[in-house]
This record gives C-alpha cells, sequence and structure tokens, in this order.
C-alpha cells in the first residue's frame, strides 16, 4: 500500500480486510408477469466501504473510535480516502449505529481488539 487510509482527518491503521462494492441505489421489483423493475435514484454508482481490523492496540483502536465518532455526528459526511487512491464523502451505514469492539485477551496481558466499519458513499 502507497498511502495512508484516513476517515473524517484521522489516520487509520491498515485493515485486515477491505472491500468496496459498487451499488446502484433504488429499488428493483419482480413484476407478476415476471420482468424485473428498476428505479433508480441515480444512474451513478456509489460504493459501499466494508473494514475489519484484527488484534489492534489500544491506541490504534482508538483511532479507529476517533474517526468513528466524528463520522456518527455528521449528516453532509466526512472524507474517506482508501489506499486504493480513492477519495470518498461517505457517513455511516444505516445499519451501524454503534461501534463494536470485541477485546480479546493477548499473551502480554494488554488486550487487543477487533473492530469492523460499514460506511457508505454520500
Amino acid at each position: 500500500w502507497i498511502m495512508a487510509w484516513t476517515l473524517a482527518g484521522t489516520t487509520l491503521p491498515s485493515p485486515a480486510l477491505y472491500r468496496r462494492p459498487r451499488v446502484y441505489r433504488g429499488a428493483r421489483v419482480v413484476k407478476a408477469n415476471g420482468q424485473v423493475g428498476v428505479d433508480l435514484i441515480s444512474a451513478s454508482a456509489k460504493h459501499s466501504f466494508y473494514l475489519e481490523w484484527k488484534m489492534l492496540t489500544t491506541t490504534n483502536a482508538g483511532y479507529i473510535q476517533t474517526a468513528f465518532d466524528a463520522t456518527a455526528v455528521t449528516t453532509t459526511g466526512v472524507t474517506f480516502v482508501d489506499v486504493l487512491g480513492g477519495s470518498y464523502t461517505v457517513v455511516l451505514d444505516p445499519m451501524q449505529a454503534e461501534l463494536q469492539i470485541e477485546w480479546v485477551p493477548y499473551r502480554s496481558g494488554s488486550p487487543r481488539a477487533n473492530v469492523t466499519l460499514n460506511l457508505r458513499e454520500v
């Protein structure tokens, strides 16, 4: 990876998993005759972003929490930059109302964190 991951001005640690599906927003319905009807909001594709981190230190989990907090309080979006060269205006995915941090024991005595973050392009 060449660039740094950033969300709302906060540099994020590199995720263990990153998915960026393209999404056309709108509705798809199957009509009585079997045809599929499509009612798109826009003919332009948007992206969803799924980031997952494993075994993060407390400090690195804190960076994600800071970025989450800044993203959670906005309705207009914040800037998300991925290492593939994209810069996007995003909000939290509507299904992510809270940040789940799973703390797991680690051999050094300090716990490590598993974190998942879901974003949606505005």
